[in-house]
């Protein structure tokens, strides 16, 4: 037997565990002090005759096909450390959900493939991204997977790997530019939030800023960063290392051009910097400015012209302008991508977990 919480740890009105295996049942009820089914039953868990918490009881067919008693407490720290702390004193070890998960693959309950998707859906965070994991998590690509009557077919599979990974690990986006680009008016133009200070004075932002957003459904987390210059002074020459270290670990490097103001060889060999990455040009400020640099595309941060076409943009730049039908088999972890690729399909589904 094990047991798990399956809901958040921390402040919370309720919690949700599950003790999963032979003689789950029995040991619950004999705490609860009554017999229970499919239909919760509300009573006290006791131990000892100490009263450990009021709690509604039921069994549930559980992940990993075996007995299973779900049971719903009340929330916080305390009272679920209470409550774990007995059922380890009962001999039943406290395990996390990926543990649960593991043994529903071991059992044959799930295969790899949706265990996957069940342990990254809670930590998503578009909708998008949550109806395509549910669709795995209910046998999609598991089924896809199966069909598949030589490595050979796996092709159209394949495709779908960008976009399943990018929806479930978002991809980043960072803005570099010289400075007072207008880099920060963009980053809250493109968040529809006031989340970076903006300043008509150059050098407001130093320390990298990050949020989270989305397109089309789709996860980025957008970085702003100090705009790049020689520096004045140690402050500046860090806010100046960290920008540089943000667009090396970019996925997209986005290039701010001030279109108000004349090119300069500055821009020009900042922007050649970037030359053989994933990098795309906007010429900002463009409602009071003329000035768009060859390639680059116009907007205006502060109207907010220009920001549809930019964000399509994005998708066509990583290879994310998909549209995939509901339910549709979709990669959507390195494993996966890596072991069909290589054909071995039996340690795709019910390979150990990595």
């Amino acid at each position: 037997m094990l047991v798990v919480l399956l809901s958040p740890p921390g402040r919370g009105a309720l919690a949700i565990l599950h003790v999963a295996g032979e003689g789950s049942v029995a040991l619950v009820e004999r705490l609860l002090g009554k017999a229970f089914g499919e239909v919760p039953v509300h009573g006290w868990l006791r131990q000892n005759g100490e009263r450990l918490d009021e709690v509604l009881v039921r069994r549930v067919s559980g992940f990993s096909a075996e007995p299973t008693v779900e049971i719903s407490s009340h929330g916080g720290s305390a009272t679920v450390e209470r409550l774990l702390a007995a059922f380890e004193a009962e001999g039943v070890p406290r395990a996390e959900s990926a543990a649960l998960l593991d043994r529903a693959v071991a059992t044959r309950a799930l295969d790899r493939l949706q265990a996957e998707a069940w342990a990254l859906l809670p930590g998503v965070t578009t909708l998008r991204a949550a109806r395509m994991l549910q669709d795995q998590a209910e046998g999609a690509l598991s089924r896809a997977v199966a069909a598949l009557k030589s490595p050979g077919e796996a092709g159209p599979l394949l495709e779908t790997a960008g976009l399943g990974r990018a929806l479930v690990s978002p991809r980043r986006l960072t803005l570099v530019g010289l400075p007072n680009a207008g880099k920060s008016t963009l980053f809250n133009a493109l968040l529809d939030m006031e989340r970076a200070l903006v300043s008509p004075e150059a050098g407001t932002t130093r320390d990298p800023v990050r949020e989270g957003f989305e397109i089309d459904g789709i996860p980025f987390e957008l970085v702003d960063t100090a705009g790049v210059e020689a520096p004045r002074d140690g402050i500046a020459a860090e806010a100046l290392q960290r920008t540089l270290g943000e667009s090396l670990v970019a996925d997209l490097v986005l290039f701010v051009s001030d279109a108000s103001v004349p090119d300069t060889p500055e821009e020009r060999a900042l922007w050649d910097s970037f030359a053989g990455r994933a990098r795309l040009r906007v010429a900002n400020k463009c409602d009071v400015g003329g000035r768009v640099p060859e390639g680059a595309r116009p907007l205006s941060g502060l109207t907010g012209a220009g920001l549809g076409d930019l964000r399509q943009a994005v998708l066509q730049e990583l290879g994310l302008r998909k549209s995939l039908p509901a339910g549709a088999p979709v990669l959507f972890t390195a494993r996966q991508e890596r072991l069909l690729r290589e054909g071995d399909l039996e340690r795709l589904r019910f390979g150990p977990r990595e």
